[in-house]
């Protein structure tokens, strides 16, 4: 917790690590950070907040993964407010974002590059992703857009200018909701489910 800039930071050739049921909070840049030379990295469990909260704009996130075989699974991701609670970029490849719920940062979501390298095979499922400030789910490529990303079976909700934003290409959309999670209470962080949430049996 606290003033670092970055919580987590995997680098060189790292590869078959475990963060489970861990917490981050707080860092001035970065909650997590995996360098593209990474591999088969399990953040499952954890808990992201209010990291990047001391860098410029869309360049500080909960969750800054590039590398190749990541899963990032059933974590709490809340409050950058400079940046994404998750961004795949630029280079990421065969990387899986499931069962995660993305809620109060400043956009959700993004998979792109602005490199010659390119996002590929990333799988986007079962997520919640909402009232984030900007977009749920989006990409972005400064050249040509990356191949085999797709965003499937998430409920969006409330994302202030877009739940699902299509005009970056090199994502592809599928079987996505738009649907009140009905959250217990979004202003204390409480996320659980209230009886009669969209999300209830949705998950594929």
């Amino acid at each position: 917790t606290g003033e670092s800039s970055t919580n987590i930071y995997v680098s060189g050739d790292a590869h078959d690590i475990t963060f489970r049921a861990c917490q981050s909070r707080r860092s001035a840049r970065q909650g997590f950070f995996s360098e593209r030379t990474t591999r088969n990295v399990v953040v499952e469990g954890c808990s992201f907040s209010d990291n990047g909260g001391r860098g410029p704009d869309n360049l500080d996130h909960n969750l800054y993964v590039e590398g190749t075989g990541h899963r990032i699974v059933n974590n709490v991701i809340v409050g950058a407010k400079n940046g994404y609670g998750i961004q795949l970029y630029p280079a990421t490849t065969n990387v899986v974002v499931a069962n995660n719920t993305i809620v109060g940062n400043r956009s959700g979501i993004i998979v792109g590059a602005e490199e010659t390298a390119a996002t590929t095979g990333v799988v986007i499922v079962n997520n919640i992703v909402a009232n984030n400030e900007r977009t749920g789910i989006s990409s972005y490529w400064a050249n040509a857009p990356g191949s085999g990303n797709i965003a499937r079976s998430n409920l969006l909700f409330r994302n202030g200018q877009g739940d699902l934003d299509k005009s970056g290409g090199g994502l592809i959309f599928h079987a996505n909701t738009i649907a009140n999670p009905k959250f217990v209470d979004v202003t204390k962080r409480d996320f659980r489910l209230q009886p009669g949430s969209a999300a209830e049996g949705r998950a594929a």
